[in-house]
């Protein structure tokens, strides 16, 4: 009897002080990490979100590779003088170091061919001249000092007059009109 009270007693202890870890895994689902100065965001543009996922399969890549690295310089180390297994050592450092100049040589090969093969801008924002009209941002809570995008308008009288119902019916809690 008393082993049985000792146990639900543990076992209500276990769930309540692993309650707050849980809580704080959903938080952490849903504040995503700075990468690289982006942040995710509700109402994010597919540009925006595919740059933060490149930045994030660029560091990725980066781990990746570093772990690659010094799991060949333990190979190497713990090689204690046999050649073969040296050389395999030497060929999985060399691979890593060629794989992240690879990956990094292609941003900038693309970059240098056609410097828009690497910029990512919104079908509209394609053929919009700048200084062409208002752009209407959506405001949303927790996040009053950065305004979404959400469409742009030939003039200043059809943002003032679209902007808000745009805005609302994404659950925007105020909108404005800027250059």
């Amino acid at each position: 009897m008393k082993n049985r009270f000792l146990i639900l007693f543990g076992l209500a202890a276990l769930i309540i002080f692993l309650l707050p870890i849980n809580i704080t895994a959903v938080e952490t689902l849903i504040r995503y990490p700075e990468i690289g100065g982006e942040k995710i965001y509700w109402g994010m543009t597919l540009p925006q979100i595919i740059r933060y996922l490149y930045l994030f399969a660029m560091g990725i890549c980066g781990a990746v590779a570093l772990t690659a690295i010094l799991l060949g310089a333990i190979k190497y180390i713990s090689a204690a003088g046999n050649a073969s297994k040296m050389s395999d050592a030497k060929d999985q450092i060399f691979s890593a170091i060629l794989g992240v100049v690879i990956l990094l040589s292609s941003y900038l090969i693309l970059n240098t061919i056609n410097p828009d093969l690497v910029t990512l801008k919104e079908p509209a924002e394609i053929g919009q001249v700048s200084g062409s009209g208002r752009c209407c941002y959506c405001i949303f809570e927790g996040w009053e000092n950065e305004p979404v995008l959400d469409e742009c308008f030939p003039s200043n009288n059809a943002c003032s007059q679209n902007c808000w119902a745009a805005c609302s019916y994404w659950e925007a809690i105020n909108s404005k009109c800027m250059d």
